[in-house]
């Protein structure tokens, strides 16, 4: 949309003879022919005849597709600017005293610049902003935890919003580790949950889960690798200082390192080990694929010397052991792929399960 605007300027200032391409130094053209079409037909429409700019004015108009917005159903808008000027005060003020007028100085220090991130609640006129050190995924997701904390917005928490409970949908925009049940109790029988169910191994599944008279929702998954980021509150922890992969009980591996590599395969395999979080150290000349779940201390380091693998373990669960047993059993029973796979919500916790 910027393109466009540049470009229906320039037309505005000289009409078609300002569309022309302006010379470019050595670099090869940004855009190809048709793309170039595409954005001079596009600055030939109103802007309220293209799809794009109908979809934006549906939100602003609190509809989407045709459908007015119900209850608890808001539009968010969410821009940055990445380089505001944070001049900081050399000197704090001084609070007026006896006999004492406050006392400012003026002398500023420069404080870099810095990313500005804010959202602003379209029908509301409700807004939210903060500074971050740098734009990345995490300062994103601080600000919306700063809004999905947030009263009416904290319904799309992990402990959903049982204010407007019940529901017929419940639709997940993030991955999880473990459906909460929250989640569940908050939507009538017969009623749908969507969610992408993840783990620390990063392989996902989309489930879209019936919930049941008796309380409890399972269904499915529906296949397609699909994958969002996980929900803030179930992130995997931080590594910490890792153990002392020199140490533990070896053996030959089963399988090699490289069976994870596989979606489906890693999707069994942090099923049988749902703490663990996967990396690769090189060191000694040599590269060593680590499982490690921070919680329970346990460890599995994996090496390769020429055909033969080898893997050391340590703390107080075997991580490869649980692995290469369920991905054993998966694949006696025909390895099923993803669709065949059962997800079950209970209030005593998640299971999974697939069929043969």
């Amino acid at each position: 949309m910027d393109t466009v605007r540049t470009r229906r300027g320039r037309f505005a200032r000289g009409g078609l003879p300002a569309l022309a391409d302006r010379k470019r130094s050595e670099r090869p053209a940004s855009f190809t022919p048709v793309q170039v079409a595409e954005a001079k037909a596009l600055e030939c429409h109103l802007p309220a005849e293209t799809d794009k700019a109908q979809r934006m004015l549906d939100r602003y108009a609190h509809t989407f597709d045709g459908v007015p917005l119900g209850e608890g159903e808001y539009v968010v808008s969410r821009d940055e600017k990445t380089a505001v000027q944070a001049p900081c005060l050399c000197h704090p003020t001084l609070a007026p005293g006896r006999a004492r007028g406050m006392r400012v100085n003026h002398e500023y220090n420069s404080g870099g610049a810095l990313p500005y991130l804010a959202a602003y609640d379209v029908h509301h006129a409700k807004d939210f902003g903060r500074c971050e050190s740098k734009t990345s995924i995490a300062p994103f997701m601080n600000l919306v935890t700063e809004v999905t904390t947030t009263e009416p917005y904290a319904g799309v928490g992990l402990t959903g919003h049982a204010d407007g409970a019940p529901y017929d949908r419940t639709i997940a925009t993030c991955g999880v580790t473990t459906v909460p049940y929250a989640w569940v109790e908050q939507t009538r029988p017969r009623g749908l949950i969507l969610a992408a169910v993840c783990g620390w191994l990063y392989s996902s599944e989309l489930a879209r889960l019936s919930v049941g008279d008796d309380g409890t929702a399972r269904v499915p998954l529906l296949g397609g690798g699909i994958s969002f980021m996980i929900a803030r509150p179930q992130l995997p922890p931080p590594l910490g200082t890792l153990p002392d992969l020199d140490t533990g009980d070896e053996r030959p591996a089963v399988f090699a390192a490289d069976v994870l590599d596989d979606w489906t395969t890693r999707f069994v395999a942090q099923i049988a080990a749902p703490g663990a979080q996967r990396f690769t150290l090189h060191r000694n000349g040599r590269a060593e694929h680590v499982l490690l779940d921070v919680t329970s201390g346990s460890w599995a380091a994996l090496t390769q010397q020429d055909d033969t693998w080898t893997v050391r373990q340590g703390g107080g669960e075997r991580l490869w052991d649980a692995a290469e047993e369920h991905v054993a059993a998966w694949r006696s029973d025909g390895a099923p792929g993803l669709e065949r796979f059962e997800v079950t919500v209970t209030p005593q916790g998640q299971t999974i399960t697939w069929s043969r």
